[in-house]
């Protein structure tokens, strides 16, 4: 296999690859070294909100499904979609950016107050920790968002 400097800039498989095969995880998914995650302390986090999101699927589209980071949209054709959820490990905490919140702000006022707590933005809720109560409401929000999506004829 013929490397590049170029090459390995762009593909970070073959950065890792080689002498630093002790560095992949098997564990993993997909293969993906530890080092492309931001904080690899929040992947038991990540994975518990990534799990109460897969069961979407069915519904959904998955995007991305990469440690660290995982995207469920509604695909209007194959190179364009609309995108509902994404689930990313930042350095001090696990966001998940939720669409559907800022299309229809009534899904905010009827979340529980210690899920909104986690509200930062107008579309994101940020989790610290895997024993946050706040989790616990997450599948039922999901549930909401998607019959929000339903009702409003985004999912067919």
């Amino acid at each position: 296999m013929i490397r590049c400097a170029r090459l390995e800039f762009f593909n970070p498989m073959l950065r890792f690859a080689g002498s630093r095969r002790e560095a992949f995880n098997p564990s993993l998914r997909l293969g993906w070294p530890v080092e492309w995650v931001k904080n690899p302390a929040l992947l038991p986090l990540w994975e518990r909100l990534a799990s109460i999101a897969r069961e979407h699927e069915s519904v959904l589209d998955v995007l991305r499904d990469e440690p660290g980071y995982y995207k469920l949209v509604k695909k209007k054709s194959p190179k364009t979609f609309d995108p509902f959820l994404a689930i990313c490990i930042q350095r001090k905490h696990v966001s998940i950016y939720l669409t559907p919140l800022y299309y229809h702000p009534h899904l905010v006022t009827g979340m529980p107050a210690i899920l909104r707590a986690c509200k930062t933005g107008k579309c994101t809720l940020r989790f610290s920790d895997e024993g946050q109560e706040a989790i616990e409401h997450v599948p039922h929000l999901l549930e909401q968002c998607i019959l929000a999506w339903l009702e409003s004829g985004m999912i067919r």
